[in-house]
């Protein structure tokens, strides 16, 4: 029989369009700048179902905004802009996720402006606070029609006309009403009216007279003190109030380079009125971190007054909450464009959280016996014990902080080798350290923080690398991110001085110990030798470290040497509330030097609490009663089987037998023509048993705690058989199986 097969191939051709979440759709337009934003997009949040980007009514200009997934991870920003003469916005849901004047809010972002620089650029984004009652439809207007304004109103400032005797109450009412926006001005407007005609781009005036700069800063775009009108050579132009009656870089203007490739971090705080009044504060601050890897950096801040009373709500049906706004963003060109695209963190209300990290050394300790923080500039020694701490807090929030994975960056020429976890409510948990790679650990928290759970703590042990030289370590980035808040703490830069000295410590008594409950007080004793110090020891402490927990120092002698050494003995009894658990434990001791403070190498002391031994093992073993057939033949077991091991300690283990009495017949003189075998599946080869050991089961990797019952894997055809001969005859015979029980440690 034959067979032909044909081979078809076709042409598939895909086609991409990126949907708008509304009524429009727009293609998007893919250039390298773009590329770049995309490919060099930091971690964020999932937008969907978070923003809603609304269809502009009665409207033939479409909403340019559109959302853009990362290609590693769920990740999504949205782009408000990405072509000339064009204007974008998107709203959060207002049901779920307004924004609260009456209490503190933090919303954190990454933003993109392009790369065209400081005069090709235009015109940039605003992020708005609103209560028009547009809704989401709210967008600044031309002034003549409904249509919405590109160009310098960045969809949301007002619009001047040509239309005699405007004022500016009309300019502020093409805005976008009962607003608050911070704008992200990427192009200064500061051009020169030519006729009665000419609607010049006038509103950064009062930029330009320091400069034309890229510029953010703040104010209520549907007020009228915001603008102001002027007159030039017998025309007249709008502009518009940027603060700078403060100092240049200390008011509520910032001037910043923003077109510039790179994604910018920016994070506005709210502060809400505690006097009863209406006035908040508002800081914004741009360039706290590196869109690299989120270490912190030198930023841009300032602070501005916030009067939410000029925020009113219009809604006079209460289908809204009181002193709540609807928030988002809106961003406009003209013939100068940008990419303009926003990754989220934090949004406001949602989940408010803050995260520090901080570096302390375990050699060095405080008046109390409590290791010193190790500060920025600070040095510590090659070989010091060091920890960790990511203080994770939930400062306010309307639903829960959950899923939460961590992300660390360990500090170069730090090693770490356990850790733990604190909540605020009282319960702990290990760190998974099986995904640490290099200077990369990531772990997932398994509980989620809320207003009755607000902190963790996480406390990674280990110690200081000891490189040749002094040796400066650089902050590090770590990432704590749920669905619905993402933070970041860095750690200090500090240095590490080399130690040029040889200190030991080795354990003199037994490094694998069985106990029998968890709070056994085992005795643990051990040496140190201490040479190269250049100075006089004084005397030693010792560090117990159990299970990634630091235990309570013990101080004990330094004799001195002939040779200038220094060494002391110690006796270190594990206190019985230390905190074992059943299974395995791990104590590590570390000394150090009372006089210079040098740390010795470890010496660690494996715990297990519990016991290793039989569970159920049955003395009267048989096999079944057979005819014989002048053939040889195998034997099977009966039900009466039974070999258990009860592994406490979750200790590894290894069992073995031995036929140590031969098979012989119980009635008259005379041994079974036949052999015991061991099959360890059917399709094994058999081995005869004898008085040699021979291995049966085994638990090496990961054993846990528990009883195995080893027979009852074995089926009809494995485990202990009885083969017997052709030559065999009638009788009873027994004989006798020895099983040996093994820690393998």
């Amino acid at each position: 029989m034959s067979m032909r097969v044909k081979q078809i191939l076709t042409s598939v051709v895909l086609a991409i369009t990126v949907g708008v979440i509304g009524t429009g759709k727009i293609m998007a337009h893919a250039d390298d700048d773009y590329n770049h934003a995309i490919a060099t997009m930091p971690h964020g949040l999932p937008i969907k179902g978070y923003f809603d980007i609304p269809s502009f009514a009665n409207s033939v200009v479409p909403n340019s905004a559109m959302t853009a997934d990362s290609p590693t991870d769920n990740t999504q920003a949205v782009q408000i802009t990405n072509a000339a003469n064009q204007v974008g916005s998107i709203w959060a849901d207002r049901s779920k996720y307004y924004f609260d004047f009456t209490k503190n809010q933090q919303a954190t972002m990454w933003m993109y402006f392009g790369n065209k620089g400081s005069t090709a650029a235009g015109d940039g984004m605003a992020f708005v606070i609103q209560n028009d009652s547009r809704g989401e439809q709210a967008i600044a207007t031309n002034g003549t029609s409904s249509a919405p304004s590109v160009g310098q109103t960045l969809g949301t400032w007002g619009y001047a006309t040509t239309k005699a005797g405007e004022s500016e109450k009309d300019v502020a009412s093409h805005a976008i009403q009962n607003s608050w926006a911070l704008e992200f001005d990427t192009f200064t407007n500061n051009q020169i009216p030519t006729s009665a005609t000419n609607v010049p781009s006038s509103f950064d005036f009062q930029v330009s007279s320091m400069g034309s700069q890229p510029h953010i800063s703040a104010n209520y775009p549907a007020q009228a003190s915001t603008y102001l009108t002027m007159s030039m050579d017998k025309f007249s132009y709008t502009r518009m109030d940027h603060g700078l009656d403060s100092a240049l870089y200390g008011g509520p203007l910032i001037k910043t380079p923003l077109s510039d490739g790179h994604w910018h971090h920016v994070t506005i705080d709210y502060k809400a009125p505690t006097d009863g009044s209406t006035t908040g504060q508002m800081t914004y601050t741009i360039n706290d971190r590196q869109p690299a890897d989120g270490a912190a950096q030198t930023m841009r801040s300032t602070t501005t007054k916030f009067d939410y009373s000029k925020l009113k709500d219009p809604d006079t049906t209460g289908t809204h909450a009181a002193n709540t706004a609807m928030w988002g963003f809106t961003g406009s060109t003209g013939t100068n464009w940008e990419n303009n695209l926003v990754v989220f963190e934090q949004m406001p209300g949602l989940v408010n959280a803050s995260a520090t990290a901080k570096v302390y050394d375990r050699s060095e300790l405080d008046g109390s016996g409590q290791p010193i923080e190790v500060p920025a500039g600070q040095n510590v020694y090659g070989g010091d014990l060091l920890r960790l701490d990511y203080n994770l807090s939930y400062d306010t929030g309307r639903v829960d902080w959950d899923d939460i994975n961590a992300a660390v960056r360990i500090p170069n020429n730090v090693t770490v080798t356990s850790g733990k976890i604190a909540y605020a409510n009282g319960k702990t948990e290990t760190v998974d350290m099986n995904n640490l790679s290099g200077q990369n650990l990531t772990f997932k928290l398994g509980q989620l923080l809320n207003k009755s759970n607000q902190t963790a703590k996480i406390s990674l042990y280990g110690k200081a690398d000891n490189p040749a030289t002094t040796t400066t370590v650089d902050t590090q980035a770590s990432t704590f991110s749920g669905p619905n808040a993402i933070v970041t703490a860095n750690t200090p830069v500090f240095k590490i001085v080399h130690s040029a000295v040889d200190f030991g410590l080795k354990v003199t008594s037994a490094t694998d110990v069985t106990l029998g409950s968890t709070t056994a007080t085992p005795t643990i004793t051990g040496t140190v030798t201490l040479k190269g110090s250049g100075k006089t020891s004084t005397g030693f402490t010792l560090h117990p470290n159990l299970n990634g927990t630091d235990l309570k120092t013990t101080t004990f002698a330094a004799s001195k040497n002939s040779d200038g050494s220094y060494t002391g003995t110690f006796s270190y009894q594990l206190p019985s509330d230390a905190g074992l658990t059943s299974g395995k434990n791990t104590l590590t001791l570390t000394a150090t030097d009372d006089a210079t403070g040098y740390t010795s190498t470890d010496g660690t002391v494996n715990l297990s609490v519990g016991k290793l031994d039989w569970g159920v093992v049955n003395t009267g073993s048989s096999f079944k009663d057979t005819e014989l057939t002048g053939t040889g033949q195998i034997i099977g077991r009966n039900s009466d089987w039974r070999v258990e091991v009860n592994n406490q300690t979750g200790t590894n283990w290894k069992m073995t037998a031995a036929l140590t009495k031969p098979f012989t017949d119980t009635d008259k003189p005379g041994d079974l023509a036949g052999k015991l075998i061991y099959k360890s599946s059917a399709n094994a080869d058999p081995i005869t048993m004898s008085a040699a050991a021979v291995e049966i089961a085994d638990q090496t990797s990961n054993p846990g705690s528990g009883t195995l019952d080893v027979s009852q894997d074995w089926g009809a055809n494995s485990g202990m058989l009885l083969s017997v001969s052709g030559a065999a005859t009638a009788g009873t015979y027994q004989g006798q199986i020895t099983w040996t029980l093994e820690n393998a440690e």
